[in-house]
């Protein structure tokens, strides 16, 4: 406890993704393999922590204490997405392009809050004048680089804001907190939420595998998913992940291919 006023804490962790074949066809209906990728940012190795650049997992803490609290800030943004954003790239760092950052991280966040209050709102104001957020952000997925940063974001964040919120929700305060199947449901559905406001029209496999973590062969066709995950893999079989440093945007390129798709529809074809 950091103080008596402490009310609840929760931590998520949420790995980053590859996609080993189908990025673009799995848009189009065709089947696509991904695996998570999911060494924590708490891992150690010789007694020194690892580097959170390469440990490709996005973490978020929340503490809650009451407002009567008087030593804490009323809402303390330790450390956000957005300035670690602004810390890495330059051309992120207008005034125009942080307001829709802030406008994007207030719908993702206020998503989470209402779902996890099952959209009550007299409930949910009780709890914002009683209580008081201390919320951490711990970002170790390079962005750009096709590794599902915004997606085990999405989730990261979700998953703490709606799990506690709903926890607050509650006559009494549990010791710990428990995450059902029925939990975990629901922020993948939060997390593609944000892969929709960030990505535009997503597929769902980043949603489904940063949540779900594993290996997962993914198809969506007509609207509906289906999913496989009964592979048997070699115990030693490995892969090596290399960033080049060069970022991409993944909406870019899905429009660019649609785009050169219905310019050559006898030409291209992508599956």
């Amino acid at each position: 406890m950091e103080s008596d006023q402490q009310v609840l804490a929760a931590k998520f962790s949420a790995p980053s993704k590859i996609i080993l074949s189908g990025e673009h066809s799995v848009v189009y209906g065709h089947p696509a393999i991904a695996f998570a990728v999911g060494q924590s940012c708490e891992d150690h190795e010789e007694g020194k922590e690892i580097d959170k650049n390469i440990a490709y997992r996005t973490q978020s803490s929340i503490i809650v204490y009451h407002k009567t609290d008087t030593e804490r800030p009323f809402l303390k943004w330790k450390s956000t997405i957005f300035e670690t954003i602004y810390n890495e790239y330059s051309d992120l760092s207008s005034l125009e392009k942080r307001k829709d950052l802030e406008k994007l991280g207030a719908q993702i966040f206020l998503e989470a809050v209402k779902k996890g209050c099952d959209n009550n709102q007299d409930i949910i104001n009780e709890i914002v004048s009683k209580y008081t957020f201390d919320v951490t952000f711990g970002f170790g997925v390079p962005i750009g680089a096709g590794l599902g940063s915004s997606g085990s974001f999405n989730c990261a964040a979700t998953g703490s804001i709606y799990m506690i919120f709903k926890t607050l929700c509650q006559k009494e305060l549990p010791s710990e907190i428990t995450v059902t199947r029925e939990d975990l449901e629901k922020v993948k559905d939060l997390t593609h939420f944000g892969e929709k406001l960030v990505h535009g029209n997503p597929s769902g496999i980043d949603s489904y595998i940063i949540s779900e973590g594993g290996i997962v062969k993914f198809t969506k066709t007509d609207g509906e998913i289906h999913c496989e995950n009964d592979f048997d893999i070699p115990a030693d079989l490995n892969f090596d992940i290399v960033f080049t440093g060069v970022n991409r945007s993944t909406k870019t390129s899905l429009v660019n291919m649609l785009n050169l798709k219905n310019a050559f529809p006898g030409i291209l074809i992508v599956a």
